[in-house]
């Protein structure tokens, strides 16, 4: 990750990451349906993928 921009010096930034099984299981959870997490391989096997999840507000009653 880059402190400001592309243009500055690298920093390392630690974060929490949910994998996509995650994702579905909080969403299951919080009553989402037609959920759909996966991550999308990046061009460049080396580099990191994007992470997409798709899910809908249960109806309400």
């Amino acid at each position: 990750m880059y402190g400001s921009g592309f243009n500055s010096r690298r920093l390392w930034i630690h974060q929490w990451a949910y994998t996509p099984e995650d994702w579905a299981g909080i969403l299951e959870r919080h009553e989402f349906v037609d959920i759909n997490a996966r991550v999308l391989e990046a061009p460049e096997p080396e580099n990191v993928g994007t992470l997409i999840v798709r899910a809908r507000a249960s109806p309400l009653p």
